[in-house]
């Protein structure tokens, strides 16, 4: 089995929404609450933060989730949390974009190519 069908399991994706809902539960249950904000964020708490969003390579694993919970872990406060996660989340998404696009490019350039064949006929 390769990653992507293990992916696939109604068990990993269990495990998935446990880590998820555990990681999010925990950090809003912490006794002591963030107080950084989002110019205090050293260069270690980006690091860990965005390990923790490349956790969400895995089914139902939040990528919003798990670096939120895992700046409130370092001592970050709720709002500088959530927007560092979004900030955070800019390159992922710009790099999606570019990744579909190209793929997008290529599969309408295969369609008229076939198309344009076709109409030689």
């Amino acid at each position: 089995m390769d990653f992507e069908e293990i992916a696939l399991t109604g068990s990993t994706v269990g495990w998935g929404f446990l880590i998820t809902g555990t990681l999010l539960w925990v950090a809003d249950n912490m006794k002591t609450k963030g107080t950084k904000g989002i110019s205090e964020i050293s260069f270690k708490d980006a690091l860990i933060v965005g390990t923790l969003q490349g956790a969400a390579i895995f089914p139902a694993v939040s990528r919003s989730g798990s670096t939120i919970a895992g700046a409130l872990f370092r001592g970050i406060n709720r709002q500088a949390a959530a927007r560092f996660s979004f900030l955070l989340s800019m390159p992922a998404i710009l790099g999606a974009v570019v990744l579909q696009s190209k793929r997008l490019v290529s599969r309408c350039m295969e369609t008229s190519l076939i198309s344009w064949d076709n109409s030689l006929n």
